[in-house]
């Protein structure tokens, strides 16, 4: 018996059954508005704007922060691999609240700066370091340090404040 032909049937079940799924993610992130002040390239999406780290900082994150929509649609890579962009902090709570399991593609990027904590964690791990934590974040706890972070912000704004004018300091490439 050839298991060359069982082999590559096998490998077409797999492909068709990707392709049926990358499409159907596409179609529901579709119903999700763009990103309409990102360039856009027919090849490679809306990639080229973030290698401009400038432009990413400068000018899409505060668009994204004035307008009404807290979720956003963009598309990254040679096959404009699907992406959401969340620019309101209730919808970042929510979903850095969930204990469903995290797409490490994307967290894993953090990973070596952070840690395996609660962000990165799922499921048992993350139930319980979210229970230990729970308590040391009541608000009669956090109001105690009112003052403090009250003084540090003060702090922040004066030396915000200093660079305002500061033509060296205006529009600077990250």
């Amino acid at each position: 018996m050839d298991i060359l032909p069982i082999a590559v049937a096998l490998l077409l079940v797999w492909l068709l059954r990707r392709y049926f799924h990358y499409f159907s993610v596409l179609y529901t992130l579709s119903r999700i508005p763009g990103v309409p002040f990102l360039k856009y390239h027919w090849l490679l999406g809306n990639m080229p704007c973030f290698l401009d780290r400038s432009y990413i900082l400068y000018e899409v994150v505060p668009q994204l922060t004035e307008t009404q929509h807290r979720i956003r649609r963009i598309s990254v890579g040679l096959l404009r691999f699907p992406g959401i962009v969340l620019s309101h902090p209730d919808t970042v709570a929510t979903i850095l609240k969930t204990s469903t399991p995290k797409n490490m593609f994307n967290y894993g990027l953090l990973l070596p700066f952070i840690g395996d904590g609660l962000l990165l964690s799922s499921g048992k791990k993350w139930a319980r370091d979210r229970r230990l934590l729970t308590h040391a974040f009541h608000f009669n706890i956090l109001q105690e340090y009112t003052p403090l972070l009250h003084d540090s912000c003060q702090v922040l704004i004066d030396k915000l404040n200093k660079h305002i004018n500061n033509p060296e300091t205006q529009r600077q490439t990250v």
